[in-house]
């Protein structure tokens, strides 16, 4: 009879265990399949941060809370064939870049371009922000949100369902890295980088039929650079649409330059 009780707990154990763990794991797998998917758009959007308290206002809230770390703007995506296409911005301020393997290439009112190409102009025009434009966004490759969501969802430690999502805490690795653009690893003021102080963060997955559909994370801590404080309050949510009927229109010039 011992035996009986003790196995039948046991039971009821694993069973917790096993239902205290399956949210985490559904995630971890849904992004996982994203992160493997080759053919997919998504749209990502991020309302500009509040002024930060005690800032200029004349200068603009949006302005503090993302200058010099290279946020700003919707973006909207498509992985295709290899290929990863990316709009930044809207109407005259739109920026596209298109991307294969480690290589990228960005349109430019000379045609699609290499950063190479591009930095290489700028400094033979004396232009000094040469380099820093050339990163500006495009000077890697254009990433597609579905490692993204896999680096998230490893950062949270327990997730539980509320409203139609999962939905849990960041860590504060997890925060910083987010702070910082998209999981890098948050930054302590060691080789010149910034310090990042206060971090926190929450995430949300919603996934239908084992599909990530939407994620989307929260994040706020100061980010300190050259003496300066940046309050950083921001949320970002990323759509999933159109698994495996995306489609992308590569231009024969930007094709040649990736594929050369």
């Amino acid at each position: 009879m011992i035996r009986g009780l003790l196995s039948g707990t046991i039971v009821l154990l694993a069973g917790s265990a096993m239902a205290i763990a399956a949210p985490k794991d559904d995630v971890q797998a849904a992004a996982q399949k994203l992160a493997d998917a080759n053919n997919y758009s998504w749209k990502q959007t991020s309302p500009p941060p509040a002024a930060a308290p005690g800032g200029d206002n004349a200068n603009g809230g949006r302005r503090r809370g993302r200058g010099g770390f290279g946020f700003g703007g919707p973006v909207e995506g498509k992985v295709a064939d290899g290929f990863v296409m990316v709009t930044t911005g809207t109407g005259d301020t739109a920026r596209e870049s298109i991307s294969k393997g480690d290589k990228t290439v960005i349109k430019t009112q000379d045609g699609w371009q290499t950063p190479e190409e591009i930095r290489a102009a700028a400094d033979a025009n004396g232009n000094g922000n040469g380099g820093r434009r050339g990163r500006g966004g495009f000077g890697g490759a254009a990433r597609a949100p579905g490692g993204q969501a896999a680096t998230l969802a490893k950062y949270v430690a327990d997730l539980k369902e509320a409203d139609g999502a999962y939905q849990g805490d960041l860590s504060e690795e997890g925060a910083k890295g987010f702070l910082m653009g998209g999981g890098r690893r948050g930054g302590n003021g060691g080789n010149g980088g910034p310090e990042i102080s206060d971090a926190k963060g929450t995430a949300k997955f919603w996934v239908k039929d084992g599909n990530l559909t939407k994620f989307e994370y929260h994040v706020t801590g100061t980010i300190s650079f050259n003496g300066n404080d940046r309050p950083i309050d921001r949320t970002v949510t990323v759509e999933i649409s159109d698994v495996g009927s995306t489609k992308i229109a590569v231009p024969d010039d930007a094709k040649k330059k990736l594929e050369s």
